[in-house]
Formats: structure tokens, C-alpha cells, sequence
């Protein structure tokens, strides 16, 4: 929210080399001479300000508010300054008031509301419950981009891009803790009937034991994508025709025993697949394609099919046939096999019920989250009636700036 209120604003805490004593080289020594005519260091300097002074600017301010200690600061405190311009806390917080008040209002009450549920449950936000409540988001995180058909991405970037701040700031945060602490409340007092968990059971079976699978390494060969006319990337035939000759001389190599399928993934597939264990083991896999390692790729229906067909011929361990797939081509090797094990729903219920509830969290969030409001009683104070004093309070300064208060000049 502080972002836009400092596009011009000059940190007080400036570093020491920006506030050293003035050097020996003046302003009007020459950077530049072009045909006689002098560049100074002065104008070289004003033309950085105007192209990249904001940005420096914004960089310097951004570090110092992530460390500024907001509580401790009197009204009268100045935030920030420029020139005869300066910023005291009473003018932000008015400008903040004014603008997020009410509803910052309400994600306050609303922490206090959780909170104090949680006490009344016995629950603690700790260390194992934030953790608990990362691997969820992350879980979700990737589980979404699967079904949009999105490449993964670490969450860890995501956050940073999307939140501005590293994961483990972000972890800090009142709204993460709150909602934490609400996705606990939603795990201890949800009511799911036992045919809607029966139900979700049927549909999930395979979650909640072993299904039938199989053991893969792999080699992932991608096509190339080149830039087609109208700037999309597509795969031109060409490219397309060389990784085919490829892969087939790979799998003629790999299946007559000439070449090591782990050597050939050290060539071929690690900087492809970095969640593959070694020599290309992908662990475990279904029917579905779906890995155990969090942020891999799925595997292509069809090469699960051959891994299938394989076993029920009798023919494990052995190197499957070539396929080929939207994004490029799969070189595979079948290992080991197992039944599938799904213990019955009764033995299962608890984690049924979690799966269930994880997968459904914001309606049931949403849900627990009324039921603590109408137990709770919150009294509303007039916050139009602070933010009018404020206002007015502010206005009586002398020469109030655009959003702080300009100094007036013995």
C-alpha cells in the first residue's frame, strides 16, 4: 500500500556514501568532450536522476520501510522528507485511513475473531502448524497448475513474485497466520456426513492406498520451439523430424544393451526432468502418469498403457516402445510392479475426511468463518467520525503538502 505514496519520496536513512563530504571533482568536470563541446559531470548526473532516480529511489525507501519498526514511531515522527517536504506518521496513517481503513478494520476483527476461537479450541500457532499450512498451499499450488495445463513453478517464486517478499517473510504475516489458524479450526470442528466422504472415497480410491502401478525410468526428449510468424511458439517439422531419428537411435542403443539407460539419462534427460531420481527413476506411477515428486511432470497416458501391457506379458524389466507425446518424446524402461492395496473406507475415514476437507477448504473455511461471527459479538465505533478528526486535524497544519506537510522556512 506504501508503494504508491513514495514515488517521490527521499529515504532519511540514507547510506553514508550518499551523504559523504563533497569530493574533489566538482560538478562542471568534464565526462565527455564531442567536437569541443563539454559533457559535465553535473549534466551526466542530472540526466540519471530523471531517467533512473525514481527506481533508485523507490529501491532505497522499499528497504528501509521492510525494517522500519512502525509501532514504535510517534505521530510526530517523519517517515520520510525531500527538500522543505516531509512526511510525519500522523499524515500516512490519516492518508491510510482514509483510503484502507475500513476494510484493514475488518481483516483485524476477523484475526481477533480466529484467535480467540482458537484459544477456546486449545489450538497453538506454531512452528508445526505454519508448516503444515505451507506444504498445503504448495500442494494446492501445484495442483492447480496441473489442471490449468500451466508449467510448474516453484512456490517459492511464485510467492516472491506475486507477494513481493521471500517465503519465509511471508510465512510471518498476520493474514498467513490467521488463515493458518482457520484452516486448523476447519480440520477440528467441520461436520462432513459419512456419504459425502463415502462418496469422495469411490471417486478417489487411488489416494488412499496403493493402486496398481508400476516402476519407470525415464528419458523425457522435448521438442524444440521455435517462433512461428505471428510470435507463437510452435514446433516446426523439421525439429520435429530430427528428435524422432534421435530418439530411435537411443532406443535401438538402449534396447540391444550398447548403450546404459542411467548414461544416457546423464545426456539426455537430467537437465530435462531435475525431479527424476538417479539414472531417470521416477518412482511409482499409475495409471494417471501423476509422480510422487512434488513439481514434476506427468507422464503421457499412453506410455503408462505400455508399462501395463508389459506387465501383464510378463515383460518386466524391459525397455518400452517409443512415445510420442505434445511435448516432445518419451524413452522409458519399465522396473518393477505392484498390485494395488486400497484398505476399506472405515479404516480410511480420517484420512478420507482430510483429503476431503483439504480439497474443499475455502467453502468450508468460509463456513466455520460464519459460525465464529455469529458468536461473536463485535461493537463498531464510528470510524468516519475518526477519520473526519483526522482530516480536519491534518488540514490545520501549516501548508500541508500533496499527502505530508511542507515546513515553513525561517
Amino acid at each position: 500500500m506504501l508503494r504508491t505514496s513514495c514515488l517521490f519520496l527521499l529515504c532519511l536513512a540514507l547510506p553514508w556514501y550518499l551523504v559523504a563530504e563533497e569530493p574533489a571533482i566538482g560538478p562542471d568536470t568534464p565526462v565527455a568532450v564531442v567536437n569541443g563541446q563539454v559533457i559535465t559531470l553535473r549534466t551526466l548526473e542530472n540526466h540519471l536522476l530523471r531517467e533512473e532516480g525514481s527506481d533508485a529511489v523507490l529501491k532505497l525507501v522499499e528497504s528501509q520501510l521492510r525494517q522500519a519498526r512502525w509501532e514504535a514511531l510517534a505521530d510526530e515522527a517523519t517517515i520520510l522528507a525531500m527538500g522543505n517536504w516531509r512526511l510525519p506518521r500522523f499524515a500516512l496513517t490519516t492518508q491510510l485511513l482514509n483510503e484502507h481503513g475500513g476494510k484493514v478494520r475488518d481483516q483485524l476483527i476477523q484475526i481477533s475473531m480466529v484467535e480467540q476461537a482458537l484459544r477456546a479450541d486449545g489450538i497453538i500457532i506454531g512452528d508445526l502448524l505454519l508448516q503444515a499450512e505451507r506444504e498445503r498451499m504448495e500442494r494446492r499450488f501445484a495442483q492447480r497448475l496441473e489442471e490449468m495445463g500451466q508449467p510448474q513453478m516453484p512456490f517459492e517464486q511464485f510467492i516472491f513474485q506475486s507477494q513481493g517478499m521471500p517465503i519465509q517473510e511471508f510465512i510471518r504475516q498476520p493474514g498467513f497466520r490467521m488463515l493458518a489458524g482457520l484452516h486448523a479450526l476447519v480440520l477440528r470442528r467441520a461436520e462432513v456426513s459419512d456419504e459425502t466422504l463415502k462418496k469422495y472415497y469411490d471417486d478417489h480410491r487411488g489416494r488412499f492406498g496403493n493402486p496398481e502401478q508400476v516402476r519407470l525410468r525415464v528419458i523425457l526428449l522435448d521438442f524444440e520451439v521455435s517462433d512461428g510468424p505471428d510470435g507463437r511458439p510452435v514446433i516446426l517439422s523439421e525439429h520435429r523430424e530430427r528428435l524422432r531419428v534421435t530418439a530411435a537411435q537411443l532406443h535401438r542403443q538402449v534396447s540391444s544393451g550398447g548403450a546404459n539407460f542411467a548414461r544416457q539419462w546423464q545426456l539426455w534427460g537430467r537437465m530435462r526432468d531435475p525431479q527424476a531420481g538417479e539414472g531417470g527413476d521416477v518412482g511409482w506411477v499409475g495409471v494417471d502418469g501423476r509422480r510422487a515428486q512434488l513439481g514434476s511432470r506427468p507422464l503421457p497416458r499412453r506410455l503408462l498403457e505400455e508399462a501395463f501391457r508389459a506387465v501383464e506379458a510378463g515383460r518386466v524389466p524391459s525397455i518400452l516402445p517409443l512415445v510420442e507425446y505434445q511435448d516432445g518424446i518419451v524413452l522409458a524402461e519399465v522396473t518393477d510392479h505392484r498390485a494395488a492395496l486400497v484398505p476399506p473406507f472405515e479404516q480410511s475415514r480420517q484420512a478420507v475426511r482430510r483429503q476431503y476437507l483439504e480439497a474443499n477448504m475455502e467453502a468450508y473455511s468460509q463456513v466455520i468463518m460464519n459460525q465464529i461471527r455469529r458468536e461473536a459479538e463485535v461493537e463498531y465505533e464510528s470510524l468516519g467520525r475518526i477519520v473526519h478528526h483526522r482530516n480536519e486535524a491534518l488540514q490545520a497544519l501549516a501548508r500541508p503538502g500533496l499527502t505530508g506537510v511542507a515546513e515553513d522556512k525561517e
